[in-house]
């Protein structure tokens, strides 16, 4: 009924924009027919006819008004992907329709904003520098994402706009180097940070500190009550992030992106060792990377005085794994990307983290030649109070079979990222696992295709295969269907069986910032 519409309205169009949409033509048609008369008479005007409009009765809900959540770059994509006409109209359409949404709306919360240079860019500009309802609009803006070129901040972080978005709680801001305006612009950028009333998370590149890093390091060290989470885009200078790291005594979540080299970079990372007689207050690491500086990593470490919680890097060294033992006994959630031969170097440091909870292993080179000397290790010494291990290397079932059965941990979820839900086999290893332990809850299988699983691979299969991959197929499908019908199972994205539940695994994120940037507000 009308009242169930009324309340759902505002979830349903919190962000329209961000979301896969199949049907992204009746999205903007539903935008194009909540348009005032007024703006209907100026399209017709213009030549620019929908034929919905007067096949459709007018919209029951002004639907504009409920977006929170903007992303000019997810908006300009459907746009052009489902409206292409004339360009001088395809403009002005474009600009009716940001106007709309800027007039009727209640205020954004969270607002995303990827400056280019193109036309529907400069239109959008346009209309932030002088839309009348601006104030409603950004004033309770609590997440702010910002990416341009240096040449562009005077027009869109300094007057009134920057005065509209001190109640920002979240900002990021990545900005692109602009030969001719460096040395100009540099300090809009301290300004901003600073006019912010209470930051709470915050993401910036080196570029952003390259020409006032006195100025950007004062900005920062304003809030340093406030902030819990710093996202730091480095080349090659980590002088400034120690000093944030000792100031910020509130910090704890710290996420490094290694950023490419570029020309206005020196391009040998520091290699200088910073002191370590310096407490920090971060208890959560994130490094998304495969390439880093491990000279920062082992300062890092020390510096934690034993608080690190969380570990979850791509870039591993033995040193790391060394120093990591002496000075960080207290983590429990680990994730750890690597290379096959470096895996016998983290048995004693897994070992010495009595409190683990949660720990995911990746092989970088996917097939590691694991004997069961190796598998016997690394199961012996996963402590007791793990409950959470994710495997993302390949295992064949005999070996998984193995290495469940020398886990003495009582492990109630279980990610195999090498492991389809059509890989019978395994099916059956963890179902059996299960019931003789009682303990596995959950397991997360890789969502696959007939054929494409471990199937492929298994040699006692492979010697059943006929020249044909067509018959290969048909026995694989057969074999599947059997096995479905004896556990009665279900070929959808979550299964019961028993007490076991099995459901596909999200690609995992060795990233903290989709959790603070992504997540409704």
């Amino acid at each position: 009924n009308r009242l169930w519409c009324r309340m759902a309205m505002p979830f349903l169009w919190y962000n329209p924009f961000e979301l896969p949409n199949q049907k992204g033509n009746i999205l903007l048609q539903t935008l194009i027919s909540c348009l005032s008369e007024n703006d209907k008479e100026r399209l017709q005007i213009r030549n620019v006819k929908f034929h919905f409009l007067s096949q459709s009765p007018p919209p029951l809900f002004d639907y504009p008004r409920y977006i929170r959540t903007f992303n000019s770059e997810k908006f300009t994509s459907l746009y052009r992907r489902y409206h292409s006409k004339d360009k001088n109209n395809d403009i002005f359409l474009f600009q009716l329709l940001i106007n709309m949404i800027f007039d009727t709306s209640y205020g954004f919360k969270h607002f995303v904003n990827n400056y280019t240079l193109s036309d529907y860019n400069h239109a959008l500009q346009k209309i932030i520098s002088c839309n009348k309802n601006l104030p409603k609009v950004f004033s309770n803006i609590q997440k702010l994402e910002f990416q341009c070129a240096v040449s562009l901040l005077h027009n869109t972080l300094t007057g009134s706009v920057s005065s509209l978005l001190r109640n920002v709680r979240h900002l990021l801001l990545i900005i692109r180097n602009d030969h001719d305006h460096l040395q100009n612009n540099f300090d809009i950028i301290p300004h901003f940070i600073q006019s912010m009333i209470e930051l709470k998370s915050l993401v910036i590149n080196e570029h952003c500190i390259n020409f006032n890093k006195e100025a950007i390091f004062k900005a920062i060290k304003s809030h340093e009550n406030s902030l819990t989470f710093l996202g730091f885009q480095i080349v090659n200078d980590y002088s400034l992030l120690i000093q944030i790291l000792i100031s910020c005594t509130k910090l704890e979540t710290l996420e490094i992106t290694q950023e490419r080299t570029s020309f206005f970079t020196n391009r040998n990372p520091s290699q200088q060792f910073y002191l370590n007689n310096h407490q920090i207050s971060v208890k959560h690491f994130y490094h998304k990377n495969i390439i880093g500086n491990e000279n920062f990593f082992k300062t890092f470490l020390r510096m934690t005085s034993r608080n690190l919680q969380t570990f979850s890097s791509r870039y591993i060294t033995r040193d790391i794994v060394e120093i990591m033992r002496e000075h960080c006994p207290n983590i429990s959630y680990l994730n750890i990307s690597t290379f096959s031969f470096y895996i016998s170097s983290f048995f004693q440091l897994i070992d010495s983290l009595k409190l683990l909870e949660h720990f995911t292993l990746e092989i970088q080179d996917g097939y590691p030649n694991f004997h069961e000397y190796d598998l016997q290790q690394l199961a012996s010494k996963l402590p007791h109070s793990l409950n959470y291990l994710g495997i993302n290397f390949f295992l064949t079932p005999n070996q998984l079979n193995f290495f469940l059965k020398e886990c003495k941990a009582q492990i109630q979820t279980l990610e195999l990222n090498y492991f389809h839900l059509h890989d019978f086999d395994y099916v059956h290893t963890v179902i059996k696992y299960s019931q003789e332990v009682k303990c596995l809850k959950l397991v997360k299988y890789k969502k696959g295709i007939y054929g494409m699983g471990y199937c492929r691979f298994n040699p006692e299969l492979h010697c059943r295969r006929n020249s044909s991959n067509e018959k290969h197929h048909i026995y694989m499908n057969k074999g599947f269907k059997t096995f479905k019908k004896k556990y009665d199972l279900i070929d959808k994205g979550a299964i019961k069986i028993g007490d076991l539940s099995l459901c596909e695994v999200k690609p995992y994120s060795y990233s903290f910032y989709d959790r603070i940037f992504n997540s409704a507000l």
